[in-house]
């Protein structure tokens, strides 16, 4: 093909015999160089692509169907994510968020003081977040979702956010109820029983949050969490001392104290509670559908939990993509918060 088809305008001048008076055998000669300099290089793309396609079917049937893009793709971003090591994840935040004037053991203190109860400690979440409020490290839109969180029946806030989104309300605006046939309450759903809205002492009763023994103020900081002030917990982590080079130090030491420790203490323990809880129930759930049916069936999965349990296996992809950091010229993270995989019971919904 690459050899016959550009002499195909020179062979039927030939065979025909036209006069060359008007140049018409000229033209077909320079038709014909024009497709010997295009035909192969088509070509040579054609056999590209065919090659590629075979060789990633030739892939697929040794290794199984390929990830999505998102898990293809993931992996030229590595270089510029820091995770912190198993020690850091194991003693957790408590002594990155001190700040450099404060020792931990005065921390510890302090923090075990105003979380000595339930009402101690939301009321030292509420004074952080005035305070914060005043030395500008949150606004009062926090505050309005503190209140919201605390005091609020759930969807009761006609406030807009992206997308026309309301806090606890479905896509057409109507709070999260009761399946209309009686049956189980979905996951999702913000009423009581008797049909009124949850409250924050109702989400304490869920049973998600009973499974995972959180406590109110346990419920109430991931609750806040999951709303836009995501936004004044993570953002004091990046804000990292740096050497005379400008250079952050190793290992990361932020500028300040954060200005909400309590918070942030309240989602440490409460995030490895929900994940040790979803655990749980995942082996749980796995078990009896073995033992009921002899074998496992869509029918009989824990599609329940399989949203959550999605997440956190992609979260743990991420914490072990690097377990030796490559040297990069990105400036290096600290060990954030992660949003958290929550039931959607506990969370906002959409809006986060």
């Amino acid at each position: 093909t690459c050899f016959v088809l550009p002499c195909l305008p020179a062979i039927i001048v030939t065979l025909v015999g036209h006069d060359d008076s008007h140049g018409k055998g000229g033209s077909a000669l320079a038709v014909s160089l024009a497709l010997y300099l295009l035909v192969p290089v088509i070509a040579c793309i054609y056999i590209a692509l065919l090659g590629r396609s075979m060789s990633l079917s030739a892939f697929d049937e040794l290794h199984g169907p390929r990830r999505p893009r998102l898990y293809r793709t993931l992996p030229k971003y590595m270089g510029n994510l820091v995770v912190g090591s198993s020690y850091e994840a194991a003693v957790g935040l408590r002594d990155f968020i001190r700040g450099p004037d404060q020792l931990l053991e005065e921390f510890d203190a302090e923090m075990n003081e105003k979380m000595r109860s339930t009402s101690a400690a939301i009321q030292a979440i509420q004074e952080e977040w005035k305070a914060a409020v005043v030395h500008g490290d949150a606004s009062s839109e926090d505050l309005d979702n503190l209140d919201y969180v605390l005091n609020s029946e759930a969807g009761v806030s006609h406030r807009r956010y992206q997308h026309g989104w309301m806090r606890d309300r479905a896509k057409d605006g109507s709070v999260l109820a009761y399946p209309d046939d009686g049956s189980e309450p979905g996951r999702q759903c913000r009423m009581n029983p008797d049909g009124t809205p949850m409250r924050l002492d109702d989400f304490v009763q869920t049973r998600e949050a009973r499974e995972a023994h959180l406590s109110k103020e346990e419920v109430l900081a991931l609750r806040l969490y999951t709303t836009l002030s995501f936004r004044a917990i993570n953002a004091p982590l990046r804000r990292l001392k740096k050497n005379e080079h400008g250079v952050p130090l190793q290992p990361p030491q932020l500028e300040a104290r954060h200005p909400l420790p309590v918070t942030i203490s309240l989602l440490q323990k409460a995030l490895p509670k929900m994940r040790a809880s979803q655990r749980r129930d995942t082996a749980v759930s796995d078990g009896r559908s073995h033992l009921d049916s002899g074998r496992h069936s869509e029918s009989s999965s824990p599609n329940a939990n399989v949203e959550v349990i999605r997440s956190f296996r992609f979260s743990e992809l991420i914490g072990r993509s690097r377990s030796r950091p490559r040297p990069s010229k990105s400036r290096p993270l600290p060990p954030t918060l992660h949003p958290p995989s929550l039931p959607p019971v506990l969370g906002l919904g959409p809006v986060e």
